[in-house]
């Protein structure tokens, strides 16, 4: 079977849409049966000026996306179009498959942007038209059948995975201490700063916290989002017990996973929750939400708060830093938590829905 795989969001994605189908697309290839095409907009992810990158966003939506695509794949011979975001994709005469990874924008629509919002509705008919829509977790696989009308039958889960990059390791103290000024244990928290992710509360937490735990900092790995002008005021005005690091490489991300005394994930709201899972491979015992996919996702492996309460947020960060115990118990099941999770089964399920018997419908 000859597959057309959209490869835009992998070039212009730095989060997890981009890691998704860098991570998938080997797996694919590795199956026999499977013979898979990458396509992408023209200048994905090479526009350095402000207008360079609207033109690309152009040309991406109005063009390649609704036609060049699927003209890509009947060129190739192709007996499916996948992907691996939501987008205003056509396949033209190729059957669409389609990967949603979430819905929040209209379930919760007080976390996103006019823009995103008003791109996410531009996508719907593109969904409800997908001959398979795949999603990551049965949360998300609700929300595609209750708020937008897809069939279920047409609706596919297939979990993402881990990179095994991403496992218990020996740090080189000495390498974060000249990177990123860590001099010894730290609260790890991996999320773009926009108020989604709830990094407000977790800075609160760790400020009250810290007097009590006086050999930890707070390290915040990410970019910058919307509305967090205020979030950032407050992060200039810290002490250095509080690094704000950027994106890094994945192999630094590995590295500050492995060396986390814990990992802090409070977000209001995912459609998976990756950083969960990378955290608990690496061997990180974590603290994050109880909403959402989150809980779907963490298992019995995590400590769960109500991401409103601060007060349970810093509590479960003092457990996890001054109970060894309850620290490596939640490792060990974090270890074998995400060990479940591999993106050999998320290729599996994959394929699945490329030959799934329900396009008919």
């Amino acid at each position: 079977m000859v597959i057309a795989f959209d490869f835009t969001h992998a070039l212009i994605n730095r989060t997890g849409v981009g890691r998704y189908p860098r991570e998938l697309l080997p797996r694919l290839r590795a199956m026999d049966d499977l013979d898979v095409v990458t396509f992408a907009a023209p200048g994905a992810g090479r526009s350095a000026s402000t207008p360079q990158r609207l033109v690309e966003i152009a040309r991406r939506d109005f063009a390649y996306y609704p036609v060049g695509l699927g003209l890509h794949a009947r060129r190739a011979g192709a007996q499916v179009v996948h992907c691996p975001a939501t987008s205003p994709a056509y396949g033209g005469s190729t059957p669409l498959v389609m990967t949603v990874h979430d819905l929040l924008w209209l379930s919760l629509p007080q976390y996103f942007t006019t823009p995103v919002k008003a791109y996410h509705r531009m996508c719907l008919p593109a969904i409800r038209r997908a001959a398979a829509v795949l999603t990551d977790c049965e949360y998300t696989r609700g929300q595609l059948v209750e708020l937008v009308g897809v069939p279920e039958a047409r609706v596919h889960v297939a979990p993402l995975g881990v990179d095994p990059r991403f496992a218990p390791r020996d740090v080189d103290r000495d390498r974060l201490r000249e990177r990123f000024g860590i001099p010894g244990r730290y609260v790890l928290a991996v999320a773009t700063r926009e108020p989604r992710k709830n990094l407000g509360a977790l800075l609160r937490s760790f400020e009250r916290l810290a007097p009590r735990v006086d050999d930890v900092q707070l390290v915040l790995v990410g970019g910058r989002g919307w509305r967090s002008a205020e979030l950032e005021r407050t992060l200039a005005a810290v002490d250095d017990r509080v690094t704000v690091t950027g994106f890094v490489s994945d192999e630094e991300l590995a590295e500050l996973y492995a060396g986390a005394a814990c990992f802090a994930f409070p977000s209001f709201a995912e459609g998976f929750g990756l950083p969960v899972l990378e955290a608990m491979a690496s061997g990180a015992p974590v603290v994050t939400s109880d909403r959402t996919s989150l809980p779907e996702v963490a298992g019995d492996a995590a400590l769960l708060i109500d991401p409103d309460d601060d007060h349970a947020l810093e509590d479960a960060l003092e457990r996890l830093l001054t109970t060894p115990d309850l620290a490596a118990d939640l490792s060990r099941r974090g270890l074998a938590r995400s060990a479940t999770f591999t993106w050999e089964a998320c290729a599996l399920a994959t394929r699945a829905a490329y030959h799934s018997p329900e396009w008919s419908a």
